[in-house]
């Protein structure tokens, strides 16, 4: 096989990250993309009580760095960090105003993005797709700890 995984997903990675300024650029959004996925994983988890280290966890994001991320966040009102009963140092992270008024664009960008990325993919492909991506990611979570 002459096909290499990392080039062939940096490849992806170009392609995808493009497609997604594009996106952003119509709808006049100049949140970074990581903002948009932290975003996301917020509405889809508003059910669970979600802190930094959660989202530090999720995406494999240093501390620091999410903490700005976070902080910039906070200051458009995209989400708000709320202490905690049991001990004022956590903060529960929740949607904000402006996150809040974002999550129909958000999930409608996903459904598109995904519907354009799946055009001709059989389900029995893609679910083999994810099973070994699992497998990949699982590698490179287990490299990074």
């Amino acid at each position: 096989m002459d096909r290499e995984l990392i080039v062939e997903l940096k490849y992806f990675n170009m392609f995808l990250n493009v497609k997604l300024d594009k996106m952003r650029k119509e709808h006049r959004n100049k949140m970074p993309v990581i903002n948009a996925v932290i975003l996301k994983y917020l509405i889809e988890n508003k059910n669970k009580v979600i802190f930094q280290k959660d989202i530090e966890e999720e995406f494999a994001v240093r501390k620091s760095r999410l903490s700005k991320i976070l902080s910039s966040m906070e200051e458009d009102d995209y989400i708000k960090r709320i202490a905690v009963k049991e001990d004022a140092r956590l903060k529960q992270i929740i949607l904000g105003d402006e996150g809040k008024k974002l999550n129909a664009h958000i999930i409608k960008g996903k459904k598109d993005i995904q519907n354009m990325l799946l055009k001709g993919v059989e389900e029995e492909d893609l679910s083999i797709f994810y099973d070994v991506l699992d497998k990949i990611t699982e590698n490179a979570k287990n490299d990074i700890n």
